[in-house]
């Protein structure tokens, strides 16, 4: 979706489709294109789009798909606007909410994006945490083990834990670990 004139005429398109024929295939395609309109900056061009989700997402609300696939929209747009608060909310909804689909890969980013999360509200003990769970799910993955390791100094945490995620970033590959 790089070609902003393409992704207009996609959303002009998908504006007008009746409201009728919502389903949940279409409900997770809009909110996809939705969530690249909003971290393009294209926020005009997401809102009206926004407002039809709106109103379509609570007649999914028994389908798991559609409501992570809420989560996930709410937790952009709280993120281009600014409002941790809600970001927070929304990021541990989505993450509950993908653990139940039993989709680990984005149960995982996503419990990273709350470890992000709490580290811009200051939250450094919640970082650590929600980082060391996160690096223990997904041990292979270099970059959250050294958020882990920053968040648990930046808390004043254990030391040695701290070390030990480093080494293990270091392990998985000493090539991509940044040395700060």
């Amino acid at each position: 979706l790089g070609d902003r004139e393409r992704v207009v005429a996609l959303c002009d398109r998908l504006l007008a489709m009746p409201e009728a024929a919502q389903s949940e295939r279409r409900i997770t395609a809009e909110a996809s294109v939705v969530r690249c309109l909003l971290w393009r900056g294209m926020h005009d061009t997401a809102a009206t789009l926004c407002a039809r989700l709106d109103r379509a997402f609570p007649l999914f609300s028994a389908d798991p798909r559609v409501m992570v696939c809420a989560h996930v929209l709410s937790f952009s747009r709280a993120r281009v606007t600014g409002d941790e608060a809600q970001a927070l909310r929304e990021v541990i909804s989505a993450a509950r909410r993908f653990d139940e689909l039993g989709d680990r890969r984005n149960a995982c980013m996503f419990r990273g994006n709350l470890g992000h999360i709490y580290m811009n509200l200051g939250r450094w003990a919640d970082a650590a945490r929600a980082y060391a769970r996160v690096a223990s799910s997904c041990p292979d993955d270099v970059v959250l083990n050294q958020k882990a390791a920053r968040a648990t100094l930046r808390a004043g945490g254990d030391v040695k834990s701290a070390i030990a995620f480093a080494l293990q970033a270091v392990t998985v590959d000493p090539m991509l670990v940044d040395a700060r």
